[in-house]
């Protein structure tokens, strides 16, 4: 499965660059890391839009993750998210699908997006790889609310996760 291994986290992490918003910029000027309260009151009980794919991952207030990907509509991913003391927020998921009636799954490897906080009290995030700051502070890609549920909850009991 290791197509659908590949299609999952190029997925995931292409869909993070195109959702966070329409223009990114460089690295804010004096800006420090995020703390931890900061980034669990962003993050906690919202969901992360991926506009590319349509779907996102939700950010559960016990930190549990739950993700979906409409263009692999009989997948979804679950595990954790945590705040690490480097100003990041780290989930690991685990993706669970049907193979000719058999439970499959792949665990995915930890993705850490980066936060910085401008002197202007803006919050400022970068996924690995990409050296664009995009504004995390009033993001529309960050929906309060588990905005997926019924289609997670949907494919969890169908595929008994």
């Amino acid at each position: 499965m290791k197509p659908f291994k590949l299609a999952i986290s190029v997925t995931i992490t292409g869909t993070f660059l195109f959702a966070a918003g329409a223009f990114a910029d460089p690295k804010p000027r004096n800006a420090s890391v995020t703390g931890g309260q900061a980034l669990a009151a962003l993050y906690g009980g919202k969901t992360q839009i991926w506009k590319k794919c349509q779907g996102g991952i939700y950010y559960g207030p016990r930190w549990e993750a739950q993700a979906y990907c409409a263009q692999h509509p009989n997948s979804v991913g679950v595990g954790t998210w945590r705040i690490d003391g480097k100003g990041r927020v780290c989930q690991n998921l685990t993706w669970y699908w049907s193979v000719d009636g058999q439970l499959t799954s792949k665990k995915g490897e930890e993705e850490c997006i980066s936060h910085l906080t401008a002197e202007d009290g803006i919050v400022w995030r970068s996924w690995p790889k990409d050296r664009e700051w995009w504004k995390a502070t009033n993001s529309a890609s960050l929906e309060k609310g588990f905005k997926l549920k019924s289609k997670i909850r949907r494919l969890r009991k169908k595929l008994k996760v």
